[in-house]
């Protein structure tokens, strides 16, 4: 079998890989960060663009750092929901309480409830109606690998068009004298603390913003309604706070933010699968961190995946397609065939 029609891999593993890829797009979009200084117009002979964001807003180069501030707290967020959501996996597959096995130093009142409680939003239809099985996976795969698509991206794009510096620290640039140290030092810092003018179109904070709130509206709620509005209102002030330090331009932000919903929603929440089998092939042949044979799950359920043929009868004409199912069987038990699997049918292979 291919490495495009296996069987898809467990989502531990999933789960562990793709922040790897993340770390790989990160070394790759601080090589293009170098080529961006480099090739930045010289700020002495081309002024900033007018821009209606840097309009509206006074310019505070010092909000640039509460930037980064913010983007700690949503990303620490994202963390704690996700765990969160790894405790209501436990509840709804009938595991037993974490509080009460914890240690007496950490029996702290409020506080071991509120971090090791079992949280469950409401079902008046604010939360998506996710299976809470397995949702922590999903959660977590969907966030590195929509933010390792984006980050691939913006390698390329920030180096096809070199725009004019903004008005911030850029405008006076230093030199860039130890290109290999600069990248290792940007993904270190995840760029906070490198050398990198020029990577303008678009903007990689407004990325990481606009994707922890995707996370949080969307899981978030499964917990408590107010992850959405904290999310929200965490992005809006990134958005401010990299407009009013110059560090991008509006558009920079507003392509940055489409981009962002379009692939999120591009990459499906799948419980079966977790990511898309097509993108499962970049870590598929990865000999370390997790199996890449799925077995029997926390739920007592293997995935096996088989090829029949697929019979097109359009056109009068029957035309045998080799296309693979996904069969969910219930290990252990004997049931009718009608009520011990669940098929998942992908698209016809052309």
């Amino acid at each position: 079998m291919s490495l495009f029609n296996g069987a898809p891999l467990p989502l531990l593993t999933q789960a562990l890989r793709y922040p790897v890829v993340l770390i790989v797009t990160v070394f790759l979009l601080a090589i293009a960060l170098n080529v961006t200084t480099e090739r930045m117009p010289d700020p002495a002979k081309e002024r900033p663009l007018p821009d209606m964001g840097h309009e509206l807003l006074p310019k505070v180069e010092a909000l640039e750092h509460v930037t980064d501030a913010i983007l700690g707290i949503m990303n620490g967020l994202i963390i704690f929901m996700v765990f969160k959501l790894y405790l209501l996996h436990r509840y709804a597959t009938g595991q037993a309480d974490v509080v009460p096995m914890l240690p007496s130093f950490l029996q702290i009142p409020y506080v071991t409830n509120f971090v090791f409680g079992v949280w469950e939003g409401s079902k008046d239809g604010n939360a998506e109606p996710f299976d809470r099985k397995d949702c922590h996976y999903v959660a977590w795969i969907r966030f590195w690998l929509v933010y390792s698509i984006l980050t691939l991206f913006r390698a390329p794009v920030i180096m096809f068009t070199s725009m004019p510096a903004t008005d911030n620290h850029c405008q006076n640039p230093p030199n860039l004298t130890n290109p290999v140290g600069n990248v290792f030092l940007t993904v270190a810092t995840l760029g906070s603390g490198s050398i990198h003018c020029g990577d303008l179109m678009f903007s990689g904070h407004s990325v990481s913003a606009t994707l922890a709130f995707i996370s949080l509206a969307t899981y978030g709620p499964m917990l408590w309604w107010i992850f959405r509005p904290l999310g929200f209102t965490l992005m809006a002030a990134t958005w401010v706070t990299i407009l009013s330090s110059r560090s991008h331009y509006t558009d920079d932000i507003v392509v940055a933010i489409y981009l962002t919903i379009a692939t999120y929603w591009l990459v499906p929440h799948n419980t079966t699968i977790g990511a898309p089998l097509s993108l499962q092939t970049i870590i598929r042949w990865w000999p370390c961190c997790g199996s890449s044979v799925r077995q029997e799950g926390d739920d007592g359920r293997e995935l096996d995946v088989n090829f029949v043929d697929f019979v097109d009868s359009s056109g009068g004409q029957q035309t045998p397609v080799e296309m693979p199912i996904e069969v969910v069987t219930t290990s252990g038990e004997e049931k009718p065939a009608q009520s011990n699997v669940e098929v998942a049918v992908k698209t016809p292979l052309a």
